[in-house]
This record gives C-alpha cells, structure tokens and sequence, in this order.
C-alpha cells in the first residue's frame, strides 16, 4: 500500500525578499512676528526629529500566492516653543511608535484580497497644539477583481484617532464597479456603479452618517455618443462641541448625447438635474434653517465646420430654479463664428470672431441656493458666490473639517468671515476658522443663500467681435476684442435697473524663444464698476545653459476705476498693481546637487495700500545612500489703510532634513 502524501510543512515559512532600514534627521526654526495696531504676537520653534524605520517583505508558499510587506518605525521628538502672549512651556520630549503591515493574496491574479493595518503616532510640532498627541490606528480589507469586462472592488475600514482629550472612530464601506466592453470597431459600451456609506461617533456625543452612490452609463456607436450619470449625497449629524445638527441631500442626474450629423455637422446636447435640501441648526432649537432648490439646464449646440476656415455654431439654453421663496427661468440663442485664414506672406494667421445672443429672464419670489460648494478655498482668502444679486442677510457658511468624523461646522459673520458687494456678485471672505482648524490651509465650503426678491423680466442682449493678426511664426500679434451688453426691464422692477456693459480690450503680444511679453488696455463701462486701465507683462521661461533653468516674470498694472452711486456710493480711485518674481535652479556633479533659489515682490496702491517680499533657497543632495535636504525662506507682508498701520507680518523659516539608508 502506497503512503499518504504529505506536504513539507516549511514551505510555508515566510520568506524575505528584501529588507532595509534607514535613518530620518529632522530639525527646524521657525519665527513669526506679527504686529496690529492693537498688539504685537510673536513665537519661535525649535523643533529635532528623529527616525528608525526597518522594513522588510517576502512571500508565503510562493510569491504568487502570499505576499506580505511590514514596516516598523520609532521616532523621538525635541522641542522649545515659546509665543509671547503664553506662559513659558519649556523644552517638551515625546516618542511614537508606528507600523505597517498588509498581506496580500493572490497578488497577480485578477482577484486579490488585501488585508492591512497601521499605526501612525505623528508628533506634530506645538504649533498645531490640536493634534498633539495623537494616535491614528486603520485597519479593514481591500477585494479586487479585474477581468475584462468587469472590474470590482469592496474596501471596509475602521479608522480611530485617539487623544488625551476625544477618541474618533469612523467604519466606512465602499463598494464600486465597471463593465466595459468593446463590441466592434468604434463601438462601446460601459456602466459603472458607486456605494459608499460611513459611519461617524466621537467620545464628545458627535454622531454622523453618510451616504455616496453613483450610477452612470457610456454608449458610444460611430457617430451617436451617450452618457449618463446620477449621483446621490447624504448627510446627517447631531451632538457634539459644535452643537450644529441637521442633514444634507444632493441628488444630480446628467445626460450628454454628440451626434456627428451629415455635411459636417455636429450634435451636442446636455441636460442636468440638481435637487439639493439641507435643514441646520443649533441642537434642540426649533428655528431651524431649511432650505431646498430644484433647479434644470438644458443646452443644444449645433455646430458646423465649413472647410478649415469657418466654425458656426448655434447655442440654445434654458434654465430653471425653483425653490420654497420663488422661481427663476432663463431662456436663450445665440450663434457664434469663427474664421481662421493663414496668411502666408509675413508667415502669419489670422482669426476673428462674431457672436450674437439674446434672453429673457422671468424672477418671481426669492430664489434660494442650496450648498454651493466651493473645494479648496485658501484661508485666510475669499471667493465669489456663483450667482448675483444675492441677499448678504440670507448667506449661510459652512465648512467641512478635514479631520475625522468630518462634520460640517457653521461660521459665524464678522467673526470667521466678512461680506463684500464686488460689482453685483457677493465676496466671502473668511478670515479665520475655530481652534480646531489649522490656520492657514484649504478647506471646502458650502454656502447657501438667497437671491434679491422681487417680480421681474428682464431682456439682455449681447455683441461680442474679436480678431487678432499673429505674425511672423507669432513674433507679434496685435489683437482687440469688444463685448456689448443691453438689457430691457420688461416688467416689474430689477436691482440696479438693468445689465448695460460696454468692454473694449486691445493689446499685443511678443513671442520669441524663451521671451514673452504682452502690453493691453482695456476699458469697462457699467454703471456698478466701471474702469479703464492698461497693463504690462513680460516672462523668461529656459535655460541659461546645460544646467540652469530660469523662469522669471513681471507684470504692472494701472487701473482708474469711475465715481459710482449705484449699488452703494463709492468715489473715484486709481489702482496700481507692481509685481515681479524668479526662479533659479542649478544642477552640479552630474546632478547629484540640485540648488535653487527665488524671491518675489508685489504692491498694491490703491484703497488700501500692501506690500510683500518673500526670499527663498533650497539645496538637496544625493550622494550614495545619504541623502540631504535643506532650505530657508523668509517674508515680509505689509498693509495699510489711509496713514494707519493695518498690519505687518515677518516669517523666518529655517530646515535641514539628513535620510541615511543603514542597509
């Protein structure tokens, strides 16, 4: 009788592929002075880091079966922050412990599954005294398959932030996929499909839930192109330090068809769906905010190409927005050409162009926005909300925190943020954020508000002409545009009485080798800004030789803006605008040294005058397993209003950061 087969159970043993360790050296000195006419606030960092990391990765069985990849780091941290209006802290010494590991089976299969988990312990600098002491822990599972034509996914994760002072935990799932398929020669078909809910708590009693899904579609045959995708946003939250609970929906539907039609015609048609609904307020208040807008676009372009010179097109556009205040519904045509004619003798081309257009706008009510979202905004900065004519009492702000559970938070006006009339459109401008928040940064926003009440149709109508002559291999090109705007109140009455704009732009512009340049005026006539100004650029972009890039610009600009009595008084002024900056990279020993430096200068003389300067230097240097990065920078920023000193800031920043493979 044969024996049992067994295995050779040490086939099993991991097995290492690579292993490496190496060494981070981190130190910095930071200063910032900064003066008000009320105070003067001051601080200095010295901070030193330093980190081990060892790493290691192999196999189980064999390397298409198991793969495994752990990484294991410890770090130490020194550090003296001092700030003038708090109590001497001393020196603070703290250490960390992190890690990463994820096994992966059947890594070169078209399914695989992923299991991870780490540990991330950053010891942040006293400067960002919020997130001191922190320890960020993740860990779920990652499903893939990949096989034409279907590709899914699935990924479940449980994060948790703990701190001496809250504990956050967030589950989160997500589930997507696509079908593709390529049925015969310019023929396509896909769908694809999203679900992502989450689940937020925190030890402060937040609670939070949200919801993402998606579904869309590609039909592409020949000439016919489909596609189509509906997206759908929950949101709720409730309890918590920030006592603002409610709950948030978007839902969106988008349809696009292109059709390529005979004679060289084309197709393109577009229809869109929002439904936005949000309902805030402070807990267990029962004047809670609640707004809602149901809004849809439709545009068809019809656009004709005739030979390589003439491009025509007629635009149609409908919209409409409702909301619980009022409606608005917006109707127009237009049609645009464009001629091209190269010119051969100078070795030129020119171009022209003539659009005409016309609509009517019917109000009744007040309309309201709902969460307009604005990602990245900078802050301290400010951005313009999409439509004009707000009402700035209606404006509602929020913004999303970027740290876990990642609940919205509402601001406050005249403490977090300032309103401001630019023309008819309305200006945010937020200038700081709650302690939670690290300050400056970006952040995303969501702003609803209401548009200016009132029963009206409007008639606008629009002329645009523009031509430029680009000469020899585009030496010089001289060019002029005009744009014209009327409009009639047909009824009712309008804020400001009506839209009537006359811009009239002409200028030339240089090109040549690494040379630009551009000289323009332009002048604006309505009556809620006008002005008229020329400017003034120039630009290096090359190299100076085999190994040293520059990249230098300068600009000026002198605007005089007219007296105004529309839409808020405001007498006559001149704006100057002076600004300049470079940049110079240099390479050395076959590039194992890499130098740069730069600088930049800007003035603004106008209302208010400001002025900043900002120098910096960095250096890296790769030799053998050493590596070597250092840097400087240091600015000046300076405001004034009238003979007063606003403010004036000065920042000195210093770092050297040393990596060192061990092996």
């Amino acid at each position: 009788m044969p024996g049992l087969a067994r295995a050779d159970w040490s086939i099993f043993i991991p097995r290492t592929l690579e292993t490496h360790a190496w060494i981070d050296l981190y130190g910095l000195w930071e200063k910032d002075d900064l003066q008000t006419s009320q105070r003067r606030i001051t601080w200095t960092d010295t901070f030193l880091k330093e980190k081990l990391t060892l790493q290691t990765a192999g196999y189980f069985y064999h390397p298409r079966f198991v793969r495994y990849r752990i990484a294991l780091t410890g770090a130490l941290k020194q550090e003296e922050f001092v700030e003038s209006t708090l109590p001497p802290l001393g020196r603070r010494d703290a250490s960390s412990l992190e890690y990463d590991a994820r096994v992966v089976f059947l890594p070169e299969h078209p399914y695989n599954l992923e299991i991870f988990g780490t540990r991330y312990e950053p010891l942040f600098r006293e400067q960002y005294a919020t997130q001191v002491d922190t320890v960020s822990t993740s860990s779920g599972a990652d499903f893939r398959y990949r096989r034409r034509p279907l590709f899914l996914h699935a990924r479940v994760s449980d994060d948790k932030i703990e701190s001496a002072l809250s504990t956050t935990d967030v589950k989160r799932l997500t589930l997507d996929g696509r079908f593709f398929k390529e049925l015969s020669t310019g023929e396509k078909i896909s769908f694809d499909a999203r679900y992502a809910p989450s689940r937020l708590h925190d030890s402060a009693g937040f609670d939070g839930d949200t919801t993402d899904a998606a579904v869309g579609n590609l039909l592409e045959s020949k000439r016919f192109r489909l596609f189509s995708n509906a997206t759908r946003s929950d949101l709720s939250q409730r309890g918590g330090p920030t006592t603002l609970e409610g709950t948030s929906r978007q839902l969106a539907w988008l349809e696009q068809l292109t059709v390529d039609l005979p004679y060289r015609f084309r197709l393109e048609s577009s229809w869109r769906f929002q439904d936005n609904r949000s309902e805030f307020g402070a807990e267990g208040d029962a004047q809670r905010t609640a707004l809602s807008n149901i809004g849809q676009n439709l545009e068809v372009d019809l656009k004709h190409q005739l030979y390589e010179s003439l491009q025509s097109a007629y635009i149609f556009r409908w919209d409409a927005s409702r909301s619980s205040g009022g409606d608005t519904r917006a109707l127009s045509n237009s049609i645009i050409f464009n001629y091209t004619k190269i010119v051969p003798g100078p070795n030129g081309r020119f171009t022209a162009g003539v659009s005409l257009g016309q609509g009517e706008t019917r109000n009744a009510g007040q309309t309201e926005v709902v969460d307009e979202l604005h990602s990245g905004a900078a802050v301290p900065g400010s951005f313009l909300l999409e439509q004009p004519n707000v009402e700035a009492a209606s404006v509602s702000v929020l913004v999303r925190s970027p740290q876990p559970p990642f609940d919205l938070v509402g601001l406050t006006e005249g403490v977090n943020y300032t309103l401001a009339t630019v023309g008819n459109s309305l200006q945010v401008t937020v200038l700081t954020l709650p302690p939670e928040f690290l300050v400056p940064g970006k952040f995303d926003f969501r702003i609803s508000y209401a548009l200016a009440a009132g029963e009206f149709k409007l008639r606008t109508r629009n002329l645009g002409q523009s031509a430029s002559l680009a000469l020899f291999d585009n030496l010089v090109t001289p060019y002029y545009s005009v744009n014209i705007s009327r409009s009639d109140v047909l009824s009712g009455s309008f804020p400001s009485g009506g839209l009537d704009s006359d811009v009239y732009v002409a200028g030339v512009s240089f090109f040549r080798g690494p040379w630009r340049g551009r000289v323009e005026y332009e002048d604006v006539r309505w009556v809620i800004s006008p002005w008229r100004g020329w400017r003034a650029e120039a630009q290096f972009v090359g190299s100076l030789g085999p190994s040293t890039n520059l990249n230098a610009t300068g600009s000026w600009q002198d605007r005089r803006f007219g007296e105004t009595f529309d839409s808020g008084a405001r007498p006559a002024y001149t704006e100057k605008v002076t600004s300049a900056s470079a940049s110079l990279q240099r390479f050395l020993f076959s590039r194992t040294l890499t130098f740069s430096s730069g600088g930049s200068y800007s003035r603004i003389q106008g209302l208010a005058d400001s002025r900043s300067y900002s120098l910096n230097a960095t250096v890296s240097w790769r030799v053998g397993k050493l590596d070597v990065t250092g840097g400087a920078s240091y600015t000046d920023a300076e405001t004034q209003g009238g003979t007063d000193l606003a403010s004036r800031t000065a920042h000195q920043y210093y770092y050297l950061r040393l990596r060192r493979l061990l092996f």
